[in-house]
């Protein structure tokens, strides 16, 4: 049986020589490697949620065994590379690399809090926090809270 993340990669290098054999445009390209870049996340991923439950003695051989899907993964996109370098020069490549890195970073505004940044975003709830404190500890110290408390 083999293994999903490792046959999607494979899905998407059939996907891109298919590509490159019928002259596509060099974006569409750098999104089907982009797809080969999200199944290597993905098997990171998938790799860190199975390490949550497994024995700690087992770590070593699935670790190895992942280890094994990433570089499959890797040579897989190298291929990829160098066909395209080879068909369309360094340029292309070049391109697809200014591309990937733009997509990168769509993805991680999607998936950083909407693209607010998070730290700052925590900083805004420990503001919210302490000042809530604030208000209840001047509200406690006035006797506004003993006084509600007593009338209900």
């Amino acid at each position: 049986m083999s293994d999903p993340i490792v046959s999607a990669a494979r899905t998407a290098v059939a996907g891109i020589r298919e590509g490159l054999a019928v002259g596509k445009e060099i974006e569409e390209l750098g999104k089907d490697i982009a797809e080969l870049g999200k199944a290597d996340l993905k098997a990171r991923a998938a790799y860190r949620r199975k390490q949550a439950v497994r024995k700690p003695d087992t770590h070593f051989f699935e670790a190895i065994d992942e280890w094994k899907r990433f570089r499959e993964i890797h040579d897989m996109r190298q291929e990829m590379i160098d066909e395209v370098k080879r068909k369309y020069g360094q340029k292309a490549v070049d391109e697809i690399n200014s591309i990937e890195e733009r997509m990168k970073k769509d993805w991680e505004k999607i998936y950083n809090e909407d693209g607010h940044d998070r730290k700052k975003l925590f900083m805004l709830k420990v503001y919210c926090f302490l000042l809530a404190a604030i208000i209840t500890a001047i509200l406690w110290i006035n006797g506004t809270i003993r006084a509600m408390s007593e009338a209900m």
